[in-house]
């Protein structure tokens, strides 16, 4: 009788708080990542302060301002990886961002998932000038 009432338990928690269980939100998991990586990455003054090495002494807290939007740069990469979600099976560019390396290149993209739309391999779409 335990063991049932903790499986109950587990099925209302995991279908009463879904949210929690989705871990890649295009709203904020893309996002946090992208910072976590510039943070961990030889932008950060902790990790080789590149920024800083080309004449930004601000590093990751520099400014630029595009269209008149000035962002610094972790709030820019923030944007980046937003709009790198934004858009629609047949125009998005995520769907480029996979590779299975057990299969044969022209195969290794993720179709699987949409059969009737051409996702490239990563490796074979970063390669290819046409894709901006």
């Amino acid at each position: 009788m335990r063991k049932q009432i903790r499986l109950l338990i587990l099925a209302l928690t995991v279908l009463f708080y879904p949210a929690n269980i989705w871990a890649w939100d295009d709203k904020t998991t893309h996002q946090d990542l992208s910072i976590r990586a510039t943070e961990n990455s030889i932008l950060s003054s902790a990790k080789g302060d590149y920024l800083k090495n080309l004449g930004f002494d601000r590093n990751l807290g520099e400014t630029f301002t595009l269209n008149g939007e000035p962002k610094n740069v972790k709030d820019w990469i923030k944007f980046g990886s937003l709009m790198e979600d934004a858009g629609n099976i047949f125009t998005s560019k995520y769907y480029n961002h996979f590779h299975n390396p057990t299969l044969a290149w022209e195969e290794a993209g993720l179709n699987m998932i949409y059969p009737d739309v051409i996702n490239q391999s990563s490796l074979i779409w970063a390669q290819d000038d046409s894709n901006g």
